[in-house]
């Protein structure tokens, strides 16, 4: 099996909890939290090793959030491999009302990153990644990482099949960059955006990347 590498830059210490009703003001009385980690490369990974499988998850952490969500990952995960950085992780927070069976969900935007950071991040990946390998890539950028990070993720690991999982400002930038990578995984939002058209059926998708006029990425890979 060849390897498997996972990047989550932005990873979340997740904690859901229930509550009959959500209303303004006073004190909301919550159900014991479950504590997850979360992030889509770290999501990648768990589901690899559910599989039977096994992975390489870079993972950059920090602070007490960092070292609990650490402490979940090894026991699953053992080939993790940390960035320790400044900081503290993010937590994300969802809620349930029990008499609407409605969710409501809170995401922090987790540390800032500085240039040196990313740069480390670049580096440390690049030197566990074996030529060839399958790397997938997938979850928000931290506050401060520069929306061409993909780019310069797939220039450094030139020789493996990178897979982005990724929206807004950085899917644009990267569809248009001339940079290739092995896939670009995307919802039907985030396809519609890149389009710049609503794409509301699989033959209509088809049709309108087969045109090409508007996604400079079908107009790349000439899709067919």
């Amino acid at each position: 099996m060849r390897p498997i590498i996972t990047i989550t830059l932005n990873p979340a210490l997740d904690l859901a909890t229930q509550v009959d009703a959500v209303e303004a003001g006073p004190k909301l009385r919550c159900a014991e939290p479950r504590r997850d980690p979360g992030g889509g490369g770290i999501n990648v990974s768990r589901v690899v090793a559910e599989l039977g499988g096994t992975t390489t998850p870079f993972v950059a952490l920090g602070g007490s959030a960092g070292i609990a969500l650490q402490d979940m990952l090894r026991k699953d995960l053992p080939n993790l491999a940390v960035q320790q950085i400044a900081g503290e992780t993010r937590q994300s927070l969802s809620v349930s009302e029990t008499e609407t069976n409605k969710q409501y969900r809170f995401v922090m935007p987790g540390p800032i990153w500085d240039m040196p950071m990313a740069e480390a991040a670049l580096t440390t990946i690049r030197k566990i990644t074996p030529a060839g390998a399958l790397v997938v890539f997938s979850g928000s950028l931290p506050p401060g990482v520069t929306d061409d990070f993909p780019v310069h993720l797939c220039e450094v690991l030139s020789n493996c099949d990178v897979v982005l999982d990724m929206s807004g400002a950085a899917l644009k930038l990267f569809s248009g960059s001339g940079t290739n990578a092995f896939l670009l995984r995307m919802d039907m939002g985030e396809a519609a955006t890149l389009h710049g058209s609503s794409l509301e059926t699989g033959a209509g998708t088809q049709e309108s990347c087969k045109d090409g006029d508007h996604c400079p990425w079908c107009r790349r890979v000439g899709f067919s």
